[in-house]
């Protein structure tokens, strides 16, 4: 949550832009614990607002009352603005998805929503992953790779992080992605989640949710970019939580070395064959998975280990700061192909990219780490108005 922000515009005194009506609406709603089956009163909410160009984001907060029940009035309507909803419960954080105001409606519309929250637990013995599926997509001379995930939390209570404190005002880190050491922040995206993901945070594993995980199953995908050197991409990691099924699907010609996966025949998905890897094994958290991604036509490579790998992975690093520089375009297409893979919301991206400048305004982020971040967010946008004005 973004506390102390300094708000320049208040939604009260925003001028509406042209074309949008200056009729003035609320959203109002109650929050639910569902672990107690009641309303939950004291629970600070946020109201989170922005355009759909994206300018000036602003916020309210509002306390539930004895009821559970909140409300924000005097909103601006119209289809060009976009609310979300952000509670904070004893260190969890539960974020809506968007939400829009009519302005077709002869009375002051008024929306209601509903936020569920848990008990929280700091546990990561309840967390497991019941399967991990990561495609391995070749890209010129890098790879996109798309994983999803089914996250399974065995408890009753909502997993808030192993580092959380309980009661937190502040939340922290929760559910942590196992990433190689070649996928930089700036390349991972969300692409389709069964839970809304305000966004990730960089930590010393690699990415994590901040989102509280709700007891039973979540559904994650995501993506990014690697690059390599001699035709070969290294895909290895460490696996955080229990990982029950894991498995590297390699578009040819991509073949996967690796020391706990085997050939496991092919798979065709919307007309695209893949040759798969599979482990034979569940993963227990700390399992190492050595896995190179290698190009058929490329030098036959062995897993590297040592010097060599650092001297590849710096490598790597240059590579991609010279790629993402001067192929715009390709990252454009790229994510077209992604979104045509696993579709996301046009209105989730704007409410990223209207968290992620409230974060900065409020000196969450640095300067560089917030036009990187920013601009990668707004090449995904534009890429998908680009291919929505195409259909």
């Amino acid at each position: 949550m973004r506390r102390g922000l300094i708000v320049a515009i208040a939604l009260g005194l925003m001028l509406p832009s042209p074309g949008l009506a200056a009729e003035r609406g609320s959203i109002e709603g109650v929050v639910m614990n569902e672990s107690t089956g009641g309303p939950q009163i004291g629970v600070e909410v946020t109201l989170v607002g922005t355009t759909a160009d994206l300018s000036d984001p602003f916020e309210r907060t509002a306390t539930t009352d004895a009821d559970g029940k909140f409300r924000f009035r005097g909103l601006a309507t119209g289809p060009e603005l976009f609310y979300t909803i952000d509670a904070v419960y004893k260190g969890g954080l539960y974020p809506s998805d968007a939400l829009q105001i009519p302005n077709d409606t002869d009375e002051p519309p008024v929306i209601e929503t509903t936020t569920r929250v848990w008990e929280p637990t700091t546990d990561p013995d309840v967390m497991l992953v019941r399967r991990n599926l990561a495609f391995a997509i070749p890209r010129g001379d890098s790879i996109a790779v798309v994983e999803s995930l089914k996250i399974v939390n065995l408890s009753e209570d909502a997993y808030i992080g192993r580092g959380a404190e309980l009661g937190a005002a502040e939340p922290s880190p929760t559910f942590g992605l196992a990433l190689p050491p070649g996928a930089t922040e700036s390349t991972v995206a969300i692409l389709r989640s069964s839970l809304t993901v305000p966004q990730l945070e960089p930590t010393s594993f690699g990415m994590a949710l901040t989102a509280a995980i709700p007891p039973g199953d979540t559904e994650l995908t995501y993506s990014y970019r690697l690059t390599g050197a001699g035709g070969s991409y290294d895909l290895s990691r460490t696996a955080l939580y229990p990982v029950l099924e894991f498995s590297v699907l390699a578009e040819p010609p991509l073949r996967i070395e690796s020391n706990r996966l085997d050939e496991d025949g092919e798979q065709t998905i919307d007309d695209t064959q893949y040759r798969r890897w599979s482990a034979a094994e569940d993963l227990d958290p700390g399992d190492q998975v050595q896995a190179l991604a290698i190009a058929d036509a490329g030098t036959p490579a062995a897993l590297i280990g040592g010097a060599v790998a650092v001297g590849l992975l710096v490598l790597g690093a240059v590579a991609f700061g010279l790629i993402r520089r001067s192929t715009r375009r390709r990252d454009e297409r790229l994510a077209r192909e992604l979104d045509a893979i696993t579709p996301r919301d046009r209105d989730d991206l704007v409410m990223e990219i209207a968290r992620l400048d409230l974060d900065y305004r409020a000196g969450k982020l640095d300067r560089a780490r917030w036009n990187e971040r920013r601009a990668g967010l707004k090449a995904r946008l534009e890429a998908r108005d680009e291919a929505g004005a195409r259909s």
